[in-house]
């Protein structure tokens, strides 16, 4: 268990510190295809001034729509392309080496063949764009920041929501990865939401809050890093 909790921190670093870049698809491409690949649960984290004080507890974020905003987000970033919206069964999973416990020495499909194999896109797919962030990364981990998807309070700062995730674009014919980019700027404070880590359930109407916070916080980062990514061609 601490072994997996290390490996997920450590793709959470690594992801930290992926920065954005303009990426070039050939100019022959048309046609790109989204697939999101994002949990359905999330986490409620709240860090005491003493680690053995600190809280979390799962959050479900199937109410928040999370997977139609972000669609709709890169959609208007991609207005000038044609976009074809792609979909794999709920709970499909990417396996890379940096995604697997001992993955460094394993021998892993690329994305593109993966993302084929779980989305049978059509053949006039040009290219993919692909945001993903493992359910892994989401869950209650020893791990006092802001992490994945969830809330994080720090003490008796204001709440804070985020939903970090990766943005990678793929050429689908020579399955090169163009470029990725991380949604770090996918947070968002909570003002007068109080929860102290205590087993009190959040209220239905705080649940809400979080939901839409988390899914307004996700849909700009991800049209901003997109527009970022492929400016208009």
């Amino acid at each position: 268990m601490r072994t997996t909790r290390c490996v997920a921190a450590l793709a959470l670093i690594l992801a930290a510190c992926t920065g954005t870049r303009a990426a070039s698809l050939p100019s022959s491409a048309k046609t790109i295809g989204v697939i999101l690949l994002l949990p359905s649960t999330g986490h409620l984290m709240h860090v005491a001034l003493l680690r053995f004080n600190n809280a979390c507890k799962p959050f479900d974020l199937k109410g928040a729509n999370l997977e139609t905003a972000a669609f709709n987000a890169a959609s208007r970033a991609l207005r000038r392309d044609k976009v074809v919206r792609l979909t794999a069964a709920p709970g499909a999973e990417l396996h890379t080496r940096n995604t697997e416990v001992m993955g460094a020495f394993k021998s892993f499909p690329s994305i593109a063949a993966q993302i084929r194999a779980l989305a049978h896109p059509p053949q006039s797919i040009d290219a993919y764009l692909l945001i993903w962030a493992r359910a892994a990364q989401s869950e209650c981990l020893d791990n006092p920041r802001a992490y994945g998807f969830g809330l994080t309070k720090l003490g008796v700062n204001t709440a804070v929501v985020h939903a970090y995730a990766q943005v990678i674009l793929i050429d689908a014919h020579t399955e090169e990865e163009l470029a990725t980019v991380s949604t770090r700027g996918a947070t968002a404070p909570l003002p007068g939401f109080d929860w102290t880590g205590q087993p009190a359930e959040v209220s239905a109407e705080q649940a809400q809050q979080i939901r839409t916070a988390v899914q307004t916080a996700f849909a700009g980062a991800i049209s901003a890093e997109v527009g970022n990514l492929l400016p208009a061609r």
